[in-house]
C-alpha cells in the first residue's frame, strides 16, 4: 500500500526527472559558441619541388584570376618549378595557387601532414608554400616542438603565451606580405608534433598575450641563456620596444648550460673563405667588445696577416661557424697550435624567455604569469581576442 508521504516523494522524482530531459534537450539544441582566433599565414616549404597530397574535396583557386580551375577530391602529385613556370608534369599551373581544403582539412607536403589550406607561391624560380590555419591550431604544435610535453604545465603555458605573442606580433608586422612567419623562425612540424598536454595549455591560454608600455612586442625566447638573458637589439639591430634583459640563475641544471668546441685552424679558415672572406691565412682570434652589464660577446676580431685584422658581430661569427658550434654570445677562446678552444654557457641568441630557466622556476612552483613578468619585466598579459 502506497502511503500520501511516498506518492508525494514519487510525484516529485518525476517532476525532477521530466525538468532534467527537458533541460538537456534545451542544451542539446543550444547554438554551440565556438571559440575562434585569427588566420596565421606560415612557409612551410621554399623549394623547386614539392610533393603535395589531399585526400579531401578541395578547390583550387588562381589567386591571379580569382577563378577556380580546379574541383577534385584527391590530389597527389609532384608540383615543380622550373624557369619560373610551375608546373605538373607538362600541365602548367598558375604562378599564385590557392588549396583550399573542405572537411578535415588536413594536407601533405613533402611526407608532413599539416592543418588548414595552402597557397603556392612562385618566387625566385621556387615554390614558396604557405600553410593558412588558425592561430591557436599552429600553437598547438609550435609548443611542443618548442618544448618537451613532458614539462610543468606552467612552463608549458608561459611558452604558448609567448609563441602567441611573438606571433601576434608578426601577424601585425606583415599584413602586407605575402606570409606572416617565414621558415624556422618557431619551430613548426604540423600534426606529427601535437600532444594532448600541450594543446590543453593552449586551449587554457587561449588569446593570451604579452604587453609592453601597451603593445604587444616581439616575444623571443631560447633554450638556454647561460647566467643571462641578452638585450634585443644586440641581435637584430631594429628591434625596439622590448623589455631588458634579466640576471637568470635557473638554466644551470641544464645540460646545454656548458659547452665546448674545437675547431681545426684549417676549419676555421675554409669556413670563413665559404662565406665570402678572401684571406688566405688566420693567426689569431680574440673577443672583442663586451656587453656593459653582461658577460656577453658583442665582436669578434679576426687576425690575418702582420697588421691585417677584421672586427665583426658575434652573431655573424656564430652564423659561419655555426650557430649549433658556436652556441651562444657567452664564450672565449683559446689558440693551440692547431686549433682553437671555444668554451662557453647557454644556447640560443639569448633574447627574452629562458626556456630551461623557465622549467626551473615552473618546478618550484612558481605560475606561467611569475615566469612571464620574470622573463619580460613589465610585461601584462592581456587577451588580444
Amino acid at each position: 500500500m502506497i502511503t500520501n508521504n511516498k506518492l508525494y516523494l514519487l510525484y516529485f522524482f518525476l517532476l525532477i526527472f521530466t525538468l532534467f530531459l527537458h533541460c538537456a534537450n534545451c542544451f542539446a539544441s543550444a547554438k554551440r559558441i565556438k571559440k575562434q582566433s585569427q588566420i596565421v599565414r606560415v612557409v612551410i616549404a621554399n623549394t623547386s619541388s614539392i610533393e603535395l597530397k589531399i585526400n579531401y574535396p578541395f578547390r583550387l583557386i588562381d589567386e591571379t584570376s580569382g577563378k577556380v580551375v580546379l574541383k577534385k577530391r584527391q590530389f597527389n602529385k609532384k608540383i615543380l618549378c622550373s624557369s619560373g613556370i610551375v608546373h605538373v608534369g607538362k600541365k602548367i599551373f598558375p604562378k599564385k595557387l590557392f588549396f583550399q581544403l573542405r572537411q578535415n582539412k588536413i594536407f601533405s607536403i613533402n611526407g608532413r601532414l599539416f592543418r588548414g589550406d595552402l597557397k603556392l607561391i612562385e618566387r625566385n624560380n621556387k615554390i614558396l608554400a604557405v600553410n593558412y590555419l588558425p592561430l591557436e591550431e599552429y600553437l598547438k604544435s609550435v609548443v611542443p616542438s618548442e618544448i618537451s610535453h613532458k614539462w610543468n604545465y606552467e612552463a608549458l603555458k608561459a611558452q604558448a603565451i609567448a609563441a602567441r605573442t611573438f606571433t601576434y606580433y608578426h601577424m601585425l608586422q606583415n599584413k602586407n606580405r605575402a606570409f606572416d612567419i617565414y621558415l624556422n623562425l618557431q619551430q613548426y612540424k604540423g600534426l606529427s608534433s601535437e600532444h594532448p598536454k600541450t594543446s590543453w595549455t593552449v586551449d587554457v591560454t587561449f588569446g593570451q598575450c604579452c604587453f609592453f608600455n601597451s603593445k604587444i612586442f616581439p616575444a623571443y625566447f631560447h633554450a638556454v641563456c647561460g647566467g643571462y638573458t641578452e638585450e634585443a637589439n644586440a641581435v637584430w639591430a631594429t628591434t625596439q620596444e622590448v623589455p631588458q634583459p634579466v640576471r637568470c640563475t635557473f638554466c644551470s641544471n641544464s645540460r646545454y648550460f656548458a659547452w665546448k668546441q674545437i675547431f681545426t685552424k684549417k676549419a676555421v679558415l675554409k669556413k670563413f673563405q665559404q662565406a665570402g672572406y678572401k684571406w688566405h691565412e688566420i693567426s689569431n682570434i680574440t673577443t672583442g667588445k663586451k656587453a656593459k652589464f653582461y658577460p656577453r660577446t658583442r665582436t669578434v676580431i679576426i687576425y690575418g696577416k702582420p697588421g691585417r685584422k677584421k672586427e665583426i658581430p658575434v652573431n655573424k661569427f656564430r652564423q659561419i661557424l655555426g650557430y649549433n658550434k658556436i652556441k651562444s654570445s657567452i664564450f672565449s677562446v683559446r689558440q693551440t697550435p692547431s686549433a682553437y678552444e671555444f668554451t662557453g654557457r647557454g644556447w640560443g641568441h639569448g633574447v627574452g624567455l629562458c626556456q630551461y630557466g623557465a622549467k626551473t622556476l615552473a618546478e618550484q612552483g612558481k605560475s606561467a604569469e611569475f615566469i612571464l613578468q620574470y622573463y619580460y619585466p613589465s610585461c601584462v598579459i592581456k587577451r588580444i581576442y
